[in-house]
C-alpha cells in the first residue's frame, strides 16, 4: 500500500504520513481533481465539529516504490490546491469504517498544500 502506517493513534486509528518526494519517505502525492464540498446527502455541506469549518475532499494521488493508489482526503477548510500539483499532505490519519455489511478506510488530513517549485 502507497499510504505507509507510521504509528498506532486513538482506537485502533494509524497516523500515516505521505507528501512531497524524499529520499526518507520515497512517496510524493499529486492532486488530481480540485478540492469538492464534502455532503451530507441532504444537500447540506458537513462542518468538522471541532473548528466548525466546512469539509472539503481532494482526490491525490499517491506514488511510491510500490505503486500508485487514489485517495479521498477530508479537510477542514477548502485547500488551495489544483488539479497536476504537486502536494504536502500533513497530520494524514487512516479511520477504518463499517456500515450496512460495507468497509473501508477514510481518510482525514490537518493540510493538503501544494509544494513550492524547488522545494
Amino acid at each position: 500500500m502507497v499510504l505507509r502506517a507510521e504509528q498506532e493513534v486513538h482506537r485502533g486509528q494509524r497516523e500515516t504520513s505521505c507528501g512531497r518526494k524524499s529520499e526518507r519517505s520515497g512517496c510524493g502525492s499529486w492532486c488530481r481533481r480540485p478540492p469538492e464540498p464534502r455532503g451530507d446527502g441532504d444537500g447540506r455541506q458537513k462542518v468538522d465539529r471541532a473548528s466548525g469549518e466546512s469539509l472539503y475532499a481532494t482526490e491525490l494521488v499517491a506514488i511510491d516504490d510500490t505503486g500508485a493508489e487514489v485517495v479521498k482526503v477530508t479537510t477542514a477548510g477548502a485547500p488551495k490546491v489544483a488539479p497536476d500539483q504537486m502536494v504536502q499532505v500533513s497530520g494524514l490519519v487512516a479511520l477504518p469504517w463499517s456500515m450496512e455489511g460495507r468497509s473501508g478506510v477514510a481518510f482525514r488530513a490537518a493540510s493538503t498544500l501544494p509544494v513550492k517549485a524547488g522545494a
